[in-house]
């Protein structure tokens, strides 16, 4: 499975304006045999809930021919998000010529289905944002750089599991911007729902919009832009996470252009703007505080009450590099934070309390992945594996989830669990077109 063949150009502009971007560059089919798990070296501590100990995963291979006698093509995914052990969703190239599409398994991603709307933009370069509600309910735009103003966008929406499409065009006409290109799109429920655009980049800037709906995505409305100045267009927008029709949230960074933390939070809907003030950490008092620590903001996610983001800060010169985990059960009114076990790497929860992270060295990218499991939030962690990748996982319990994986050379693939991340094998999804 190969990565997606184009990067946004908003994001060129953005790494160059900021500390950089992490979309995804070009790749190359992952040889099979190199995503084999790799043994646990250091000792797991016994506890209680601990997982059973086995072996690593054989290395598994596929018969050409078994593929193409079933008619079917290989499929790149980029985004997978699993609802349970068969049903899920994802976005992947199936044909270069087209870009990105949207895609069904109905048989836990060994083969995906592409429901991607008849009359949405194609093209090489094009990119899918995606929003997966459950099995019914999806939101998905598709743009092609240099997302230009001539250019409509369209959100599509479907409540039927990608059976029909209907498309909302987003009013651009007296919007200033460079540029329009979907950064995020997020709903609350079947009704309300959220949209994050980037629209130009310039002296430590990140000028956005921030589109909000109430019918399900039929019609939407601008809260934020930059002539509107509710929300400070300074410093990079990570993402936005909305906890109801009131609450909401923007996460980022500023690059240590501005010390601190980009963080704010509405109480009215998206209609005006304050800062968050986090708690400082223990391990870095002056995380917030000092010029010479640079801290980002990302991965906003929540529920009707609890809310997470993850907060990475680092200090060049002091040689310190932290990650926590800052959650909170209140709105917002209060925040706790909860120490990772590494600076960088990808998070994932199956409810509130269980939750996996795949800490990978900030420095040394090539010295592989640690898989850690918590089962109190956050709280605590413990290692369980350690495997040659990284990437974006879902689980649908305790013991089967599903990982993009992604090496250090730009190589990625499919990889499944079915004991809770102690092991993993290679998939190999193939697409109905």
């Amino acid at each position: 499975m190969k990565r997606i063949p184009f990067i946004p150009s908003f994001c060129i502009l953005l790494a160059l304006l900021l500390a950089g971007c992490n979309l995804p560059e070009t790749g190359r089919a992952l040889p099979t045999e190199t995503l084999t798990a790799i043994p646990v070296q250091t000792a797991i501590p016994p506890s209680p809930t601990a997982l059973p100990v086995l072996s690593p995963a054989v290395t598994l291979t596929v018969n050409p021919a078994d593929v193409s006698a079933k008619q079917q093509v290989e499929v790149n995914l980029t985004r997978i998000v699993m609802l349970d052990l068969q049903t899920g969703w994802a976005t992947g190239v199936v044909d270069h010529e087209k870009g990105e599409e949207v895609l069904r398994t109905r048989d836990g991603g060994d083969t995906w289905e592409v429901v991607t709307p008849a009359r949405a933009l194609r093209g090489a370069e094009v990119r899918a944002v995606a929003f997966f509600k459950d099995a019914q309910h999806a939101w998905v735009a598709f743009t092609l750089p240099p997302y230009t103003n001539d250019q409509p966008v369209f959100i599509w929406r479907t409540t039927d599991g990608g059976d029909t499409w209907e498309g909302s065009a987003l009013q651009m006409s007296n919007l200033m911007m460079e540029f329009f290109a979907v950064g995020q799109i997020g709903f609350l429920d079947e009704l309300h729902g959220w949209l994050l655009a980037h629209l130009g980049a310039g002296m430590s800037h990140d000028y956005v919009a921030l589109l909000t709906t109430s019918d399900g995505g039929a019609s939407w409305r601008y809260v934020v832009d930059p002539e509107k100045n509710n929300l400070p267009m300074s410093c990079y927008k990570d993402s936005a996470w909305f906890l109801n029709k009131q609450t909401g949230f923007v996460a980022g960074t500023c690059g240590g252009v501005i010390y601190g933390l980009y963080f704010y939070s509405t109480s009215d809907g998206g209609e005006t703007w304050n800062p968050v003030n986090l708690p400082a950490p223990a391990e870095m008092p002056d995380a917030f505080t000092s010029q010479a620590v640079i801290c980002l903001g990302q991965n906003l996610q929540g529920s009707s009450s609890a809310l997470k983001i993850l907060v990475r800060c680092y200090s060049p010169d002091a040689g310190k590099d932290f990650r926590w985990l800052y959650v909170t059960n209140d709105g917002g009114l209060s925040w706790k934070p909860m120490l990772l076990p590494g600076s960088w790497g990808e998070l994932a929860f199956q409810g509130e309390t269980l939750g996996w992270y795949f800490a990978q060295p900030a420095s040394d990218q090539t010295a592989g992945t640690k898989v850690y499991l918590t089962r109190d939030g956050g709280q605590t962690w413990r290692q369980i594996s350690t495997v040659n990748w990284n990437g974006q996982a879902t689980f649908v319990d305790e013991k089967h989830g599903w990982v993009v994986a992604m090496t250090p050379e730009g190589e990625s693939a499919l990889v499944h669990t079915r004991d809770g991340g102690v092991t993993w094998e290679l998939l190999h999804p193939v697409a109905w077109r």
